[in-house]
């Protein structure tokens, strides 16, 4: 009975041993046990007492930390941790430590997928045959979306209630979910806005506007933008001479750089003002429902033009003032360049100039950036 009793003692010492278990992990569980409440029925549970207080949103965490983070990652896009070698930054403590480990010597990163037991890295075997390009997917699948966004502009895949068109059955379905939910329940929280969006990425993209980032700079002109998108329609619509896209209406041989601009054109030749302004006291018509976005996001700038007949409204007041020196008649704004006489109602108009007509790459130095 003796060496029964002797085994069992050094079972639990052993599993014990296995546990780690030290000064350390010891005042973590009790931490943790203070925290948790046990039911009647033995179940138990954390309460949430920290609660995101931003409008519409109302999540709610067991601990101050995780509250922070999720503030700092869904809404004031804060990344206030930076990285010491890349200077990389990160919302959290734990992104942070997670992204430099690929700092440290032997790290390997491998991909994610749904059975751990086959996580290993497959080669990109498929190569882009269009020279100049050799970029190199995995998948079928994503070397012919690339070759159609990339190369061919072909958008097979429509919308069968508005009939927009799509380069891959991902981008269709994403857009399919406009006539499908109608509710918006990512509200932004910025003072005085009150948009509203279907998804949690077209809310970050508008908070972006709010921030003024402007973290993309064209490496061609002075010009920065909020998102990676705008930057290259900028590239490809003021740097680049290419114009790939032709109307294809009888005897109309328009050429455009951008399909969008394209789009709009071939409304001009139907001539229906299709889309009508709802605000009370307008009712101005529109070609394109893009254009009548625009429109209406001009009532809802704060700045408005004190001119007579003239209703125009702007984001801020120097945008205000420019345009009032352009009612005026006032060019306060004098070519830098020596020997041109040239001026101008407003700085991004200087600086447009120096740009078209004497060639300069950027005006930093010449003309403020920020207007």
């Amino acid at each position: 009975m003796d060496d029964k009793n002797e085994k069992k003692k050094r079972k639990y010492v052993k599993k014990s041993e296995k546990s780690g278990e030290n000064s350390t992990t010891t005042a973590l569980k009790k931490k943790y046990k203070e925290k948790t409440i046990v039911l009647a029925n033995g179940k138990c549970f954390r309460p949430k007492n920290f609660i995101c207080d931003y409008i519409g949103c109302e999540k709610q965490f067991t601990e101050n930390e995780k509250l922070l983070a999720h503030i700092r990652v869904r809404h004031t896009m804060e990344r206030p941790l930076g990285c010491d070698v890349c200077h990389k930054t990160y919302p959290t403590e734990r992104c942070l430590r997670a992204h430099q480990k690929i700092h440290t010597e032997g790290f390997k990163r491998f991909p994610q997928t749904s059975k751990k037991k086959y996580n290993y890295i497959r080669e990109k075997s498929l190569v882009c045959h269009y020279s100049g390009c050799e970029r190199r997917f995995r998948e079928r699948e994503y070397l012919l979306a690339h070759i159609r966004v990339k190369h061919t502009k072909e958008r097979p895949f429509g919308c069968d209630v508005c009939h927009k068109t799509f380069p891959t059955q991902r981008c269709l379905k994403k857009h399919q979910i406009i006539h499908t939910d109608t509710a918006k329940p990512f509200v932004c929280s910025w003072v005085g806005c009150d948009y509203a969006f279907r998804t949690n990425q077209s809310l970050s993209n508008h908070t972006q506007s709010h921030l003024q980032l402007r973290q993309y700079a064209c490496d061609e002109c002075d010009s920065r933008f909020n998102l990676k998108r705008g930057l290259e329609a900028h590239k490809n619509t003021v740097h680049s001479t290419a114009r790939p896209y032709t109307c294809d209406w009888p005897a109309c041989e328009a050429t455009y750089k951008d399909l969008t601009m394209l789009k709009r054109h071939k409304q001009t030749h139907l001539g229906v003002k299709q889309y009508v302004c709802d605000i009370e006291g307008c009712g101005k018509g529109f070609v394109t429902h893009n254009h009548l976005k625009q429109h209406k996001r001009q009532h809802t700038l704060p700045f408005v033009c004190s001119w007579p007949a003239c209703d125009r409204r702007f984001p801020s007041n120097n945008r205000l003032q420019d345009h009032m020196n352009s009612h005026q008649g006032l060019r306060v704004v004098d070519c830098p360049v020596e020997g041109c006489d040239k001026t101008f109602t407003s700085k991004p108009c200087a600086r447009q100039h120096l740009r078209q007509v004497h060639k300069y790459k950027t005006t930093e130095g010449l003309i403020p950036i920020n207007n």
